[in-house]
């Protein structure tokens, strides 16, 4: 194993996506608004529900297109997700770590070992005692949505931790 200290990895979120999800949900409440001028019952309904969740969709595109972009940052002094915690979380803090595949699509899991530590931003923090009764981890680090693929990240994190505390993640 090359245990010497590998070179600053970063990505960034990439907001073209967001762009083809926000022009395919401005098309589907654009059906939606068409169809409730001519539908009547259940197909209003349906209608309206379509305009109310593509609404919805099309507000959390412009609210990422518009905001701050996601980055990740991994280096020799652990892992930044600005997104998740907003602090760089140190290797040395990470008790275990996971590699998950869920539909295709690679994602970390990581358990902290003091997690009152790193706070989870966006309120999303309430349901980690919870996560840990079921044996589930801390912190996931999603890499769907960045500029890199998915798999320079996983390489990015295994390789960064194992020369950081001399052993493989998983």
């Amino acid at each position: 194993m090359n245990r010497s200290a590998p070179g600053r990895f970063e990505a960034r979120e990439a907001r073209w996506k967001f762009v083809l999800g926000l022009v395919f949900f401005l098309g589907c409440l654009l059906v939606g608004a068409a169809t409730t001028a001519v539908a009547t019952g259940l197909k209003l309904i349906v209608a309206w529900a379509v305009v109310g969740c593509s609404l919805i969709f099309c507000i959390i595109g412009i609210a990422r297109i518009l905001g701050q972009p996601r980055r990740v940052i991994i280096d020799r002094s652990g892992m930044l997700d600005e997104r998740l915690t907003g602090q760089v979380v140190p290797w040395n803090a990470i008790e275990a770590a996971r590699l998950m595949n869920i539909r295709g699509n690679r994602f970390i899991t990581m358990r902290i070992r003091s997690p009152e530590r790193f706070r989870v931003h966006g309120g999303l923090d309430w349901p980690r005692g919870l996560k840990r009764a079921m044996g589930e981890l801390d912190f996931t680090l999603n890499p769907t949505n960045l500029n890199q693929p998915s798999r320079k990240v996983i390489a990015a994190f295994e390789q960064h931790y194992a020369a950081a505390l001399g052993f493989p993640p998983w």
